[in-house]
């Protein structure tokens, strides 16, 4: 009967390390995502002055969290795409011989 073997080179540990991190990303999205859905974190809000008046340049509530959240999709579609991008690397280097 054949045994598998795990080799562990610094090579493989440095890629399963590299993996980890993109894993520990996504669990930060998802918790993230969890609490602005479950109203634990509320949204951003953006508000622009007129930096000579002082006064808001966008009055409405709606329209500050609507490019609040706008902004908050971007920022988690750059970190799930940083994790991706850190998951395939390291496979691609833990798996090479």
């Amino acid at each position: 009967m054949a045994t598998s073997e795990i080799k562990l080179t610094p090579k493989s540990l440095f890629g399963y390390v590299l993996f980890i991190l993109g894993l520990v990303l996504l669990g930060y999205v998802a918790m993230n995502a969890i609490y602005v859905a479950s109203g634990v974190f509320q949204p951003l809000r953006i508000v622009m002055t007129d930096p000579s008046s002082g006064r808001a340049l966008i009055t409405a509530v709606e329209t500050q969290v609507f490019f609040g959240i706008v902004i908050q999709i971007g920022m988690y579609a750059l970190l799930i795409a940083v994790a991706s991008i850190l998951m395939k690397t390291g496979l691609s280097v833990a798996r090479k011989e």
